[in-house]
């Protein structure tokens, strides 16, 4: 982990990907953060981890919003599609052991419960077609690591992810 996002202050952005490298699509996850990383882009800190746990509680603390992203296995009869999810604080409910590793919904849930606060949170998932040991990227998962870093770099979608909470307060207050 990269202890350095420690010593920020806030960090409007962050995106968490996680999967193991050795684990063919797994991967896509940390591959999508490792590229974000590499662009430099303003507002945004990215994190590939090979799996989540509670140790990531205090960078997760310092975003404004975090964007995990991870995969899912495609069964054969499933339309290969990125879902992105919304959490709801309201629905955050903690349902594991602070064990090695969790969900993103769960690690938020634990977060919840021990810091009584979570910043915005989204949850990408990449499709993924195979997890067998030291196996490439299928060409479904690239393509679609491909599409997910259009969406995160193209336009004014990090604009959306930061507008987001202004959004809803405004709203509330009105």
């Amino acid at each position: 982990m990269d202890t350095s996002l420690l010593a920020f202050k806030e960090i409007p952005i962050l995106i968490i990907g996680y999967g193991s490298l050795e684990q063919g699509d797994a991967y896509a996850g940390s591959l999508v953060a490792q590229i974000i990383q590499k662009l430099n882009l303003e507002d945004v800190e990215a994190l590939n981890v090979e799996r989540l746990t509670p140790s990531l509680a205090p960078i997760i603390l310092k975003a404004r919003t975090v964007i995990f992203i991870g995969s899912y296995y495609v069964c054969e009869h499933m339309n290969p599609e990125i879902i992105i999810k919304h959490f709801l604080h309201r629905n955050l409910e903690v349902d594991f052991d602070t064990g090695y590793d969790c969900s993103p919904q769960n690690l938020l849930a634990f977060i919840e419960a021990v810091y009584d606060r979570v910043p915005e949170a989204y949850w990408i998932l990449i499709p993924a077609i195979t997890y067998r040991l030291n196996d490439h990227l299928s060409t479904t998962t690239q393509t679609a690591i491909d599409k997910t870093l259009k969406y995160l770099t193209m336009g004014s979608h990090f604009d959306l992810f930061l507008k987001t909470k202004s959004l809803k307060e405004s709203a509330l207050n009105a």
